[in-house]
């Protein structure tokens, strides 16, 4: 947004995906008041691509891009991603026409970041061709730790950094084709100037078991809190250290259970390594809870 270091680099083209109710204490506490900070990256002249959000901040970005002199693509209206039967795409785009893409990524909001990728290649392709084979191979090896991040399959571990509602609801929708009937044993930890208590309830809808833990991060909420949070919901329990506390869920689970790590990017970042000996987690200080 118009705050990001990035936004000091002058783009051939600029990209605003999805906008949720996240970092309200920096951007704003309404979906316009965020997406008015996001067009803070809308450059004189230069093109910007707008994912599928609401019709109040499309209506906000568009009049930005018209008093900057940009021209504003529109998901939706100016390209759009088709799912296929086969869990491929097809897009139609400002020109292009490709049909049978295959996504590396989980997810089906996966489609319309593809469809964003793709309109903005399309932009630039003057400067920066890119062949249709290359597209292809690209959006299939594709990958986003962290991120529907299926890191095991016996115990089936899925690792995911959704840490606002949004991110919840978008999990939520995506966890039945990852589960296949599997009850879910929850871990948890969350900072506490996210919008926790919203998720606590969206979370205890799938979870038979909660457990939450710490991370070391001067903004986690305390275990103690969000235990108390959950316990009207579900069984939940304390384990402090999140690594113990991941490797003790998955003793414990069945062949019919799976576990879901979730609430934070930093929780991810410190469970990682149970499962990549090669993954070096970043400084705390330079992990950034990242927006979907």
């Amino acid at each position: 947004g118009r705050l990001d270091a990035t936004n000091v680099l002058s783009p051939r083209v600029s990209v605003i995906t999805g906008i949720g109710l996240d970092h309200q204490a920096y951007l704003g506490p309404t979906l316009a008041d965020i997406a008015r900070e996001k067009g803070g990256i809308i450059k004189p002249g230069v093109p910007v691509v707008i994912g599928r959000v609401d019709a109040e901040s499309r209506a906000l970005l568009s009049g930005l891009a018209r008093e900057r002199g940009s021209a504003a693509y529109v998901f939706g209206r100016d390209f759009i991603s088709c799912d296929r039967q086969d869990e491929g795409i097809d897009y139609q785009g400002l020109t292009w026409r490709l049909s049978g893409l295959r996504l590396g990524l989980r997810g089906r909001f996966q489609h319309d970041n593809a469809a964003l990728a793709l309109a903005a290649l399309e932009l630039i392709q003057a400067s920066f061709p890119v062949s249709a084979d290359t597209i292809r191979q690209g959006l299939r090896a594709a990958t986003w730790p962290g991120r529907l991040d299926v890191v095991s399959e016996q115990p089936l571990v899925i690792l995911d950094g959704a840490h606002n509602p949004q991110a919840v609801e978008t999990l939520l929708a995506e966890l039945p084709t990852l589960l296949r009937g599997r009850q879910v044993k929850l871990l948890f930890s969350v900072m506490r100037d996210k919008d926790w208590k919203a998720m606590v309830p969206l979370l205890a809808r799938v979870a038979t078991e909660v457990v939450v833990t710490r991370v070391p991060q001067a903004r986690a909420e305390e275990p103690a809190v969000l235990q108390a949070a959950f316990a009207p919901f579900c069984p939940v329990r304390v384990i402090v250290s999140a690594q113990e506390a991941c490797q003790q869920l998955m003793a414990e689970a069945g062949p019919d259970e799976a576990v879901v790590v979730c609430g934070s990017l930093f929780l991810v970042a410190e469970v990682y390594p149970l499962f990549s000996p090669t993954f070096a987690p970043l400084p705390q200080q330079q992990v950034r809870e990242a927006g979907r």
